[in-house]
């Protein structure tokens, strides 16, 4: 069973990514993120009852405003 160490460990490898692509400006590579992090999202949901999805969402920095940091699971 995946732990929340598990959760923000791998929410923080996403945002930096998701970061790195913003900076960028590439919005292709944004979106691939978000598709990486809903993936991540199905098999946590799987494997653990009391997984947040959209807290590992906004861990990863989707649905957060500009200029915001997202917060830890």
């Amino acid at each position: 069973m995946f732990t929340r160490k598990d959760f923000n460990e791998t929410a923080a490898i996403v945002r930096h990514a998701l970061e790195r692509a913003d900076r960028a400006g590439d919005f292709e590579y944004m979106m691939h993120q978000y598709t990486v992090a809903c993936m991540y999202a199905d098999t946590f949901t799987r494997s653990n009852p009391r997984f947040d999805r959209d807290k590992f969402m906004t861990a990863c920095g989707f649905d957060a405003e500009p200029g915001e940091t997202a917060h830890a699971i």
